[in-house]
């Protein structure tokens, strides 16, 4: 018999919130993207460790990154002067920073208070100021969950296991319920291979044997087999309470003595 091995999988979300100024047209358009990325190592025959797990989940990496970009937009081709970006719901972010383009102050600086003020001089036509800032992962739920479930917990060496993942967006951010859109949901799995006697022995994906409601979504490695690209839904938005899956089997070592 063969115990299961663990599969790395890696998570990329994006978030992307987009306001503009207007007058008679848009002058200023402010864009606000967060990317999420997520390592959970599954195991069915251990238990969950990290900041957010279920019971076979060890959540070894959790980080989300946020920009802020607001640029210049005038049709005019004017300059535009003391602008003021306001954001509420700061509690569980850093305070931003410059990363490119012009600079600017916070006047109101406390990301703790929930509200804070940007103030930029002065953006000449096209031109941008963006700032980039981190989020308080502790506090906040990761916002896709990704359960997977084995038909067999041990299967002869050599032998078949069927696999099915299945993503839901969990977004519970009550500040914006209006637009759950989580799009660009890259997931990549790469089996791992177990020692025996100093040899690895590895484990393969059987491509041709992928189902579910998102299988013409993934792709593999095909020169060795051991990776797989699942892009949910082709990229496009994956909105609050959504869910999808795949089926797929992989095959076990053969070079395993029974146990």
């Amino acid at each position: 018999m063969v115990k299961l091995n663990k599969l790395l999988i890696a998570i990329l979300g994006l978030f992307l919130f987009a306001f503009s100024v207007n007058a008679v047209s848009q002058q200023i358009l402010v864009e606000m993207e967060e990317y999420v990325d997520q390592q959970v190592l599954f195991n069915p025959l251990k238990t969950g460790a990290g900041i957010w797990y279920d019971t076979t989940e060890n959540q070894s990496v959790y980080n989300i990154t946020g920009y802020i970009t607001v640029t210049n937009t005038n049709p005019a081709g004017d300059s535009m002067s003391d602008i003021y970006v306001s954001f509420d719901n700061t509690a569980n972010m850093t305070l931003p920073t410059l990363n490119s383009g012009r600079v600017g102050t916070f006047i109101a600086n406390d990301p703790s208070s929930g509200g804070l003020i940007l103030h930029i001089p002065e953006l000449l036509n096209g031109e941008t100021s963006v700032w980039i800032y981190y989020v308080n992962t502790s506090a906040i739920k990761p916002p896709l969950n990704f359960t997977s479930t084995y038909s067999d917990s041990k299967v002869l060496a050599g032998n078949n296991i069927t696999v099915t993942d299945t993503v839901e967006n969990v977004f519970d951010n009550l500040g914006y319920q209006i637009d759950t859109c989580i799009y660009g949901i890259n997931i990549t799995q790469t089996t791992v291979p177990v020692d025996f006697s100093g040899i690895p022995q590895d484990y393969y994906f059987l491509p041709t044997t992928t189902t579910g409601s998102d299988a013409t979504n993934v792709s593999y490695l095909f020169a060795t087999n051991k990776t797989q690209n699942w892009v949910v839904w082709n990229g496009t938005c994956f909105y609050k309470t959504n869910v999808t899956d795949i089926s797929y089997d992989v095959s076990t070592p053969l070079n395993i003595p029974a146990k």
